[in-house]
Parts: structure tokens; sequence; C-alpha cells
């Protein structure tokens, strides 16, 4: 939906593809001088329909002179995105549901504890879904929180590297982490589709 609406402005304004480097230019050099707030943007803005990708774009960006400090706060300003939205969706969001369905036959489905770490898996390795919604309906669900973390940060944590060495090599002109984080990006993938595939036939953990 983002996408559908940057376009639609886009168009609308006829703006070309140098018109788009200035704005990114005009945003870098703001967040050089004030560079928390990416990490306050990463903790707060993949909560919502905004993609986490353009953020760590411009977080290797901005820092990329120092690219693995970068991944290392950013990793814990996602880490603190997927622990908010989780105890929101399992306190407010479970309760809001709950009296919705008051004394109706339907209830929240238990999910047992065998299967919680193939529910994770399921969910953050299958493409398509957002990043918020999966921290939801993970949290809506209850999966309990000592998987839910760290299960979460090794299925994104490649990924979001990814495109963090991707933003810092095109910052710098820096062919090394350029590749290095497509690379990374591709092999996330690849695994999260072999994996993906060999745990959906199965019903059980």
């Amino acid at each position: 939906m983002l996408a559908v609406v940057a376009g639609l402005v886009v168009w609308r304004n006829e703006w070309g593809i140098e018109d788009g480097k200035r704005v990114w230019s005009l945003v870098e050099s703001w967040l050089l001088e004030r560079p928390w707030w990416i990490v306050l943007a990463l903790v707060i803005l993949p909560g919502f329909p905004f993609p986490v990708s353009v953020l760590l774009l411009l977080a290797g960006s901005v820092w990329s002179d120092r690219p693995w400090m970068a991944g290392a706060v950013c990793l814990g300003a996602i880490a603190l995105n997927l622990s908010w939205t989780y105890w929101f969706a399992a306190a407010w969001g479970r309760k809001l549901i709950e009296d919705l369905l008051g004394d109706m036959a339907v209830r929240i489905p238990d999910v047992g504890k065998f299967g919680h770490r193939r529910l994770i898996l399921l969910l953050r390795l299958t493409p398509g879904m957002p990043l918020f919604l999966q921290n939801y309906a993970l949290g809506f669900l209850r999966i309990p929180f000592r998987l839910y973390l760290p299960l979460s940060m090794l299925c994104v944590a490649p990924v979001s590297l990814g495109f963090l060495l991707g933003g810092a090599g095109l910052a710098k002109g820096n062919l090394m982490p350029l590749l290095s984080g497509v690379s990374l990006v591709v092999l996330a993938l690849v695994i999260a589709k072999m994996v993906g595939e060999k745990l959906k036939p199965r019903a059980r953990d």
C-alpha cells in the first residue's frame, strides 16, 4: 500500500530519478546530524505498514563508515520493535478480540507447545507477510516470548544486515559491501524458502 501511494505521488508530480536522488540526499544529510532518529524510527515505524528495508538502507548510508557498529545498533532497535509489537498484541490486542467474541462459540486457537517453533518459522520464513503482521500474529497467539524473540531475530537479522550493507555500499560507491549485502539477502531468502517448504507439509512439530 505504501509503495502504491508513493508511486501515485511520483506520477502525479512527474518526478524523475534525479528528483528521487535529491530527496534521498536531503534526508540523508538531515540524518547525518541526527543519526539517532534512525534508531527511533526502527523501533517505532515497523510496527506499522512501513518498509523496514528503507530504514536499513538509510542507516547503512548514514553510517557507511561504521557498518558493523550500525548493524549492532539497528539489530538492537529491531529487537525492541519485535518486543513492543509482541506485547501490545499479547495484551491489548488479545483482550480486545476476547471482549468482541464475548460469549460466542468462536474461540481463539490454542497453539500447542510443540507447534510454537514451527509457527514462528513458518510466519517468519514464508514470503509475502509484512513484518508488523507477523509480530502481531505471534503476540496475539501468545507464543512464549523466550522462543519468539531469539527465533525471530535469527530469521530477521541476515536480511536486515544485507540491506544495511547494501546501503553502505551504495553510499560509498564501494562494490564489496554492496555485493556482500546482496549476497546475504539472496542467501537468506534461499534458505528461508528451503526451510519454509520443509516445514509446510508437516502438521506437528
